[in-house]
């Protein structure tokens, strides 16, 4: 932008050699530094200013021994969307148990890209995680929308959101999946058996999912349609296993 010094009736002033001092509304904007005119100038010189906050903004000019000598100046600033963040996403996840999270597009100051009209797509490391269809951001007045993800796979998974004509702009988020026992699986009984040849059973602790439900410690029973089978622990009502042990 150009500062020119006039009389009042628009004359250049060719000999103002005062200093000048810049202001801004934008508490983050970069502004010249002061200047003290020479006779070089000619009563007009031209500076750089940066705005990093989006809306209305001022940027105000003044005399430092004459504060009447001042001038100032209004622009709206605009937004781009340059960063996209990804938020709400637990630390740890439940398989199977929603969980909403917040996509917000801004620009590396911080400030909201109201202007964005991107549309956004989903993955996961999860590949039978429920994901949100692609959101197309296009008239909608709000950049921060909420979404509802649905991990279904245990151990660690990635969400991660990416713009889908710039694949520069995308963020991911990180969450530890555990699940709790829904389900018992009872695995490697022969369709054909023996009578008084034992055989290895395996009992696994599952979820809705094939998740192994790791953290069981729960109580199973056993019984049989075989009112004479054997088992070397017989003389216990009920037996005491963990997820994947295995009994005879």
């Amino acid at each position: 932008m150009t500062v020119t010094l006039t009389d009042s009736f628009g004359n250049v002033a060719i000999n103002y050699v005062g200093t000048l001092h810049f202001t801004s509304s934008d508490g983050q904007a970069v502004l010249p530094a002061d200047y003290i005119f020479t006779a070089a100038d000619q009563g007009k010189h031209t500076f750089q200013v940066t705005f990093k906050t989006g809306g209305t903004q001022t940027l105000s000019v003044s005399d430092t021994v004459n504060s009447a000598l001042k001038a100032t100046a209004n622009v709206t600033v605009t937004i781009s969307a340059q960063i996209l963040i990804l938020g709400g996403l637990g630390q740890s996840a439940t398989a199977g148990v929603a969980q909403g999270v917040t996509v917000t597009l801004t620009d590396t100051f911080g400030n909201m890209a109201t202007g964005y009209v991107g549309t956004v797509h989903f993955t996961s490391s999860d590949g039978q995680a429920l994901l949100p269809v692609d959101y197309n951001f296009y008239k909608r007045r709000s950049r921060q929308t909420t979404f509802q993800v649905t991990f279904k796979t245990t151990g660690s998974q990635s969400l991660t959101v990416t713009d889908t004509a710039n694949s520069a702009l995308k963020a991911t988020a990180n969450s530890s999946v555990t699940t709790s026992a829904q389900l018992v699986v009872l695995s490697r009984l022969g369709q054909s058996a023996t009578a008084g040849t034992p055989q290895n059973i395996t009992v696994t602790l599952t979820d809705n999912f094939g998740n192994v439900a790791t953290g069981y410690t729960g109580t199973v029973h056993f019984a049989s349609s075989d009112s004479q089978h054997y088992c070397p622990l017989t003389t216990l009502s009920r037996v005491a296993i963990r997820a994947n042990t295995r009994s005879r």
